[in-house]
């Protein structure tokens, strides 16, 4: 019997929510990465933009997006922006905003295949709509291999 694991809607789910790693990355592909990300912050963030500002200013802002985005696909930061523009279409998000976005999403997904991975681990007695009574007496062969791992509550008289 198969098993479907079912991740959450955070974001879109074709993006998927994985770090890049430098190291591993030729400077041509972080540099084009760059290039793509600022272009990407451009447009879906233009509406926030001022018409007043200075091209050198609006450079330094997109430079310090592309640092902060480095580390994520372009799939990552489109759909977070997007997700951002759909909640927050009054307020301008810095880098910091979305980049929260993306760690807290990313350790959300971490700790769901985690618990899917313990819960496809566990035997099938012990899934949360088991018997109680083999739950019981997995407990007590747990007790037995186990000496002072499960400490019993004393029973209350009335």
């Amino acid at each position: 019997m198969t098993t479907i694991v079912k991740f959450p809607q955070i974001v879109e789910p074709h993006s998927l929510m994985t770090p890049l790693l430098n190291e591993f990355r030729s400077p041509q592909e972080i540099a084009a990465h760059r290039v793509q990300t600022s272009i990407l912050v451009e447009i879906i963030l233009d509406g926030y933009w001022q018409a007043d500002m200075s091209e050198m200013k609006r450079n330094m802002i997109l430079a310090d997006w592309c640092d902060e985005m480095e580390p994520w696909t372009l799939e990552c930061i489109r759909a977070v922006l997007r997700k951002w523009r759909r909640q927050n279409p009054n307020k301008k998000p810095n880098p910091g905003h979305i980049r929260e976005i993306l760690e807290r999403t990313l350790a959300e997904r971490k700790a769901f295949e985690g618990r899917a991975v313990a819960q496809q681990q566990l035997p099938p007695a012990l899934h949360k709509n088991s018997d109680p009574c083999a739950r019981l007496a997995h407990i007590d062969e747990l007790e037995v291999e186990f000496p002072g791992l499960i400490k019993r509550m004393p029973k209350v008289s009335e």
